[in-house]
């Protein structure tokens, strides 16, 4: 090749390289002002209006990723160790909390501290920011109102394994979710032989074991089930279509452990895609408004925090009325980490 040719061909190289560098820095600017990837396991009933919310106010679009009702939570997080190399999502709107905490420590997510998060309880800012708790559930047993006394529906999550509950009380799987969460705080708690042993009375009291909190919900409604133990919005959303179904927070009484508290956690993954409008969307997402939306009727999602200003439901019980069951949370993701070859024997037999 002549001296000439070189020449030619080194300017047409470079010619492409700043060409494919133009629309590779604009289509990045665009990609970071003008859409946001949202990985979430929060029912797309509650989380449209969110999204819909968000849009309106900054003209940035979301792409959501939702998972199914039996992977909750499990599947997406599957998902996010699969992508830690190359991250496809900006943010984890997680509908709990144990497995954010699980990514933390894998190193898929980043410090982002929004300015709406300042109003946040203390327990829900964790001080490396990694991840911030909002609009929070309730685990709840349920019962069926018109086959169960009100004064014979379970009172404590340990009840379910009463023998007069035999073959009558529903429980979803918990290898997923919040009942995975569940379970790991009380071992937490409770300490993991007696968690263990109240599982296993459980299982021999012949439970129903399903695949997910709704299902739950729909056993009691139908009375399949007499007593179960689901999130609170399953169980809301059963009783507004008309199923005979009551609540009850368990553990209430002097010396007992107390309902647990179920925050949505958002976090902002390392190294996403669009950095910039990961952070809109995260102030958003942890902003007053973003909870007042969630804590209206369908999904009456409890609002954090009295200083938010941020009504309750008028039919719900506001979250700081509920006594609620101290957990560290820490140690809960350690009980994550470590419980599901035990709840596999016990479970899976």
């Amino acid at each position: 090749m002549s001296r000439g040719a070189k020449i030619l061909l080194a300017l047409a190289l470079l010619a492409a390289v700043v060409t494919a560098t133009f629309f590779l820095s604009r289509r990045t600017s665009r990609g970071r002002d003008g859409e946001v990837v949202v990985y979430t396991s929060a029912d797309s009933a509650y989380a449209r209006p969110v999204f819909e919310a968000f849009e309106k106010r900054t003209g940035i679009k979301v792409l959501p990723v939702t998972d199914a009702e039996a992977a909750k939570t499990t599947g997406i997080y599957n998902r996010l160790i699969a992508e830690k190399g190359r991250p496809q999502a900006d943010v984890f709107w997680n509908s709990e909390i144990g497995r954010t905490l699980l990514l933390g420590r894998q190193g898929i997510l980043e410090p982002l501290d929004p300015p709406s998060a300042a109003t946040l309880p203390p327990e829900f800012r964790p001080k490396d920011a990694l991840w911030h708790g909002f609009a929070c559930r309730v685990r709840v047993l349920i019962y069926n109102r018109n086959l169960v006394k009100a004064e014979d529906a379970p009172k404590s999550v340990l009840d379910l394994a009463d023998p007069k509950w035999k073959g009558k009380a529903a429980i979803a799987l918990p290898l997923f979710g919040t009942t995975a969460t569940h379970v790991a705080a009380l071992r937490a708690t409770l300490g993991r032989e007696k968690a263990g042993e109240f599982l296993r009375r459980l299982v021999a009291n012949g439970a129903q074991v399903v695949n997910g909190n709704g299902i739950v919900a729909d056993r009691v409604g139908d009375g399949s089930a007499l007593v179960g133990l689901t999130d609170t919005d399953d169980a809301w959303d059963r009783r507004d279509s008309g199923k005979p179904i009551e609540m009850v927070y368990p553990d209430q009484g002097p010396g007992q452990s107390g309902a647990l508290i179920i925050p949505n956690t958002a976090a902002r993954i390392a190294r996403g895609p669009h950095a910039g409008a990961a952070a809109a969307f995260l102030d958003f997402l942890c902003s007053p408004e973003a909870e007042r939306i969630l804590a209206e009727k369908p999904a009456r999602h409890l609002p954090s925090s009295p200083k938010r200003g941020v009504p309750t439901a008028d039919d719900a019980v506001a979250l700081w009325q509920i006594r609620d069951m101290k957990v560290d949370w820490e140690k809960v993701a350690n009980e994550l980490e470590a419980q599901p070859a035990e709840l596999e024997k016990i479970f899976r037999r």
